[in-house]
């Protein structure tokens, strides 16, 4: 969405320790038809340097938390994002 300006990026972040578990993570989504993209989450989140995030839609949060309770990779957030905002997701 391009308001004024400034893109306001909606969705979800799931944020996780390192670019291998992010890796996997996308491979584990995509096959069940989840749309993300990887990404550095923002500092402003406090995760460390070596931290990276999932992006998908808020649509495909259920799901996705759905195929998380079933893997062993240590999860460090999820976040919802709007109008440019971060909020710890309620699942």
């Amino acid at each position: 969405i391009w308001v004024e300006g400034v893109i306001f990026i909606m969705g979800c972040l799931i944020v996780v320790g390192s670019i291998t578990y992010a890796q996997r993570l996308a491979r584990l989504f995509s096959s069940h038809g989840i749309a993300l993209s990887v990404i550095k989450p923002p500092v402003s989140l406090g995760h460390g340097s070596c931290s990276y995030a999932l992006r998908i839609k808020e649509a495909d949060l259920q799901k996705a938390a759905a195929l998380l309770s079933g893997i062993s990779i240590k999860i460090k957030g999820i976040y919802v994002v709007e109008n440019g905002k971060y909020r710890e997701a309620e699942i």
